[in-house]
């Protein structure tokens, strides 16, 4: 089976759980905006972003860089270096989850630093599982894991939506640490059987630390731009302290994340497909996948964004038609931001995650410039369509980069008719 053939069949698996995932995590979303409204949505949103921001940062690009030189079958202890790798990453989280808690607390925001802590582990320790599972290219595991807290999380709001229609943040942000901690275990220990019985055969080059956290650091560059990319907006609207404001606009943004969740299949597909390995078959890999997915969702998203007024005061309740608007841009934003994302692999899979982070830079600087400038009214909206400009902008240099850094063609936004007849033909075998 060719490795086209494979990423294929990956994405549609991937694609699988993620409907599955979609489903239940936008349960779990309308569920707890019900049980805590807009304030207490803010509340636990708060809690949560810190805990993203604190947990990745602490990543320091390790288990990407394990997957890739898992990849180039280097002779390496890769059970020994997943438990450091994971052992750093903890002991990097608690110090930065705690200052954070501290830096942003708000008589306005409220949150325990006690649970900030706790879920900052739970959140790292689940992020570098997730994705040091990416070493099978079946991404078995990797899905799995991915069920299991949006799950659990939608199984117990769902209980108490039907029991006693109460419920305090923390009692979630509690719950949500301990699914979230089930499934960071279920990651590593499945990894490491992975590992230890993987038929690997070594190549002839050798990779030492000194090789693996190069390749994190460059990696980690680039994740951490994209970590300010995707969350300047929300720790700038939490500076302010405004709960219900703060609220609507991160329930905006997590619902529209999960329109982009079919390019991010596809990107999760290639990279642990094509990761160290340097063939002519990942750059058509990445376009082709680019070809199938970007314009469609463009135009799904427009449907969305049309329906959008009639149908979140009526899930959501009327308490959130503030989130209308900020949701139709950044809508747009998710699909744009995902398409590049997607044309972004060919860099990160082949190598070149460098050429990412210059990337991620050019477009960091502007947006960080131009926050302090914007109306302190409707700041949400303003907020969307800062992050929209920064979308466009970065799928406009991440195509750029093919011909001025690669040689190659530009990336192409039409498939072709054989393209997509193969695509309906491996869905219909699936």
């Amino acid at each position: 089976m060719s490795r086209s053939t494979g990423i294929g069949r990956a994405w549609l698996h991937t694609l699988t759980s993620t409907g599955v995932v979609t489903a239940l995590t936008f349960s779990a979303s309308i569920l707890a905006a019900r049980l805590l409204g807009p304030e207490g949505r803010g509340h636990i949103a708060a809690a949560i972003l810190i805990a993203t921001v604190s947990s990745g940062i602490a990543q320091c690009g390790l288990a990407h860089s394990i997957v890739y030189h898992w990849g180039l079958q280097h002779r390496l202890n890769f059970i020994k270096l997943t438990a450091l790798s994971a052992t750093l990453v903890v002991a990097t989280t608690i110090p930065l989850s705690a200052f954070a808690a501290l830096k942003f607390y708000s008589p306005e925001i409220e949150f325990s630093t006690p649970l900030i802590i706790i879920i900052s582990l739970a959140t790292g320790l689940f992020s570098f599982g997730s994705t040091t599972a990416q070493i099978n290219p079946d991404l078995r595991t990797f899905n799995a894991s991915r069920i299991i807290i949006p799950l659990a999380t939608s199984c117990f709001l769902g209980t108490i939506y039907t029991t006693q229609k109460n419920l305090g943040y923390e009692s979630l942000l509690i719950f949500q640490s301990a699914a979230t901690a089930i499934a960071a275990a279920y990651c590593l220990t499945a990894t490491a059987i992975h590992i230890r019985n993987a038929k690997h055969l070594p190549t002839p080059g050798h990779s030492g630390l000194r090789d693996i956290f190069n390749y994190a650091w460059k990696y980690q560059g680039t994740a951490l731009l994209g970590l300010i990319l995707l969350n300047i907006d929300k720790i700038f609207l939490l500076s302010k302290g405004n709960a219900k404001d703060f609220g609507l606009y991160t329930l905006a943004f997590t619902t529209t994340r999960v329109i982009a969740s079919v390019q991010d299949s596809a990107s999760l597909s290639i990279f642990s497909r094509f990761a160290g390995k340097q063939d002519g078959e990942l750059s058509e890999a990445v376009k082709k996948s680019f070809r199938l997915s970007f314009l469609p969702m463009l135009m799904a998203t427009t449907l969305i964004s049309l329906a959008a007024p009639l149908f979140i005061p009526r899930i959501f309740g009327p308490d959130f038609n503030g989130m209308i608007t900020p949701f139709i841009i950044l809508s747009f934003e998710a699909v744009i931001g995902a398409g590049s994302w997607t044309l972004a692999q060919r860099f990160n899979a082949g190598g070149r995650p460098g050429l990412v982070l210059l990337r991620q830079g050019f477009v960091t600087i502007p947006l960080l410039a131009t926050l302090p400038a914007l109306p302190t009214q409707d700041m949400p909206i303003y907020l969307a369509a800062l992050l929209l400009c920064a979308a466009i902008l970065r799928l406009a240099l991440t195509i750029a980069l093919y011909p001025l850094a690669l040689g190659e063609k530009l990336p192409k936004f039409l498939p072709s008719l054989s393209e997509i007849n193969s695509m309906a033909k491996n869905i219909k075998f699936k």
